[in-house]
């Protein structure tokens, strides 16, 4: 098992437990705190400046990433990140519908279908660290720039009221496990065409020392 497939495999094991946690009520005073103390911002005006981790924009952003990385690599190293993604949303949906955290806010509600009482997790930190983490993987150099992202979108979720602590914990192991998923699919597709094209050239060489 790689470093990546343990990390991801302790990040599950994290919001597992962080899940249940919340379900028993064991942090609500933690999560009261952060309510009490960690919002300056609140009013539905500050709510904008988490936009760019919202739902739709994440989904349209990971799309025109996901065909960088197919022209620069190969639709195998693309896959991965909107997969996740899709994944991170369906997971966020599950966690709000099921998971009973305090209450702190009006429902959300997902069209005329669906009503999400629950704030937990954080569906705007998870996206943020799989958009954080898809910009990496292009562009190394932008680690800084991601990791500030990431950061601020921890401080706006819990300074406009948007979320409690435990639902940014969640957010940061459900992203995070997931982005850790998507890199190593990814990365396992950008080395595969290398690891043959290598073994392409030994062949050749073999056969030119043997005279074939």
């Amino acid at each position: 098992m790689t470093v990546r497939r343990r990390r991801a495999a302790a990040c599950a094991a994290g919001l597992v437990v962080v899940s249940a946690l919340v379900q028993s009520g064991a942090t609500r005073a933690i999560d009261r705190f952060s309510l009490d103390w960690l919002r300056p911002l609140s009013g539905d005006s500050w709510i904008l400046l988490a936009l760019p981790a919202g739902a739709i924009p994440a989904l349209a952003i990971v799309l025109v990433l996901a065909v960088v990385v197919w022209r620069r690599d190969s639709w195998r190293a693309a896959w991965p990140w909107p997969a996740m993604l899709t994944v991170s949303l369906v997971a966020e949906v599950a966690g709000k519908q099921w998971i009973s955290q305090i209450r702190f806010a009006d429902p959300e509600r997902i069209g005329s279908v669906l009503s999400l009482d629950g704030s937990f997790p954080s569906g705007h930190v998870c996206r943020a660290l799989l958009l954080a983490t898809i910009v990496v993987w292009l562009w190394p150099r932008l680690r800084p720039v991601a990791e500030a992202f990431v950061a601020y979108m921890v401080v706006v979720v819990l300074a406009t009221g948007m979320h409690v602590l435990t639902d940014v914990a969640g957010g940061l192991l459900l992203g995070g496990g997931l982005a850790l998923v998507a890199w190593e699919l990814a990365e396992r597709a950008r080395q595969a065409p290398r690891g043959r094209a290598e073994g392409d050239q030994v062949g050749r060489g073999v056969r030119s020392m043997s005279g074939v």
